[in-house]
């Protein structure tokens, strides 16, 4: 009785633990894929911030948001490869901005941008999408 004991609590703690090693390595390939928007995240904020800033740096008020907005698209352009390609997707979406995204008076010019990022998961068994909406608002003020 002792010896059949001990083997249905063996098998029960050895299924348990490969039933719960496919969880674990279901939530790793989950937060990798998180992962990788965040650091979509990161490139979107260093390449866009550098291009509001050299969109902005000789840029008056008194030019109008059209002008801004074909010096954003300008600095845009020179992020492309010789084969028209951004070196993340995601800036793609950043030549779609129009003048309702832009905040204009004497003393400030404000961007507001709204981006979605995705990233594709794909395991053995099982595939999704993460979306994730990306806002940030790039402010300059005027001297």
């Amino acid at each position: 009785m002792l010896v059949v004991s001990g083997l249905i609590l063996s098998i029960t703690s050895l299924s348990y633990l490969s039933i719960k090693n496919k969880d674990i390595k279901k939530t790793f390939g989950v937060s990798s894929e998180i992962d990788k928007l965040y650091l979509k995240e990161s490139l979107l904020n260093f390449y866009l911030d550098d291009i509001f800033e050299k969109s902005a740096r000789d840029f008056n008020y008194v030019n109008g948001k059209r002008v801004f907005i074909d010096n954003f698209m300008r600095e845009l352009e020179n992020y492309k490869d010789k084969n028209g390609n951004y070196p993340i997707e995601e800036l793609k979406q950043a030549e779609s901005i129009s003048e309702e995204r832009l905040e204009l008076s004497e003393n400030k010019l404000i961007l507001n941008l709204k981006l979605e990022l995705k990233e594709v998961y794909v395991n053995n068994d099982e595939s999704g999408v993460f979306t994730y909406n990306y806002e940030k608002r790039f402010e300059k003020v005027f001297k």
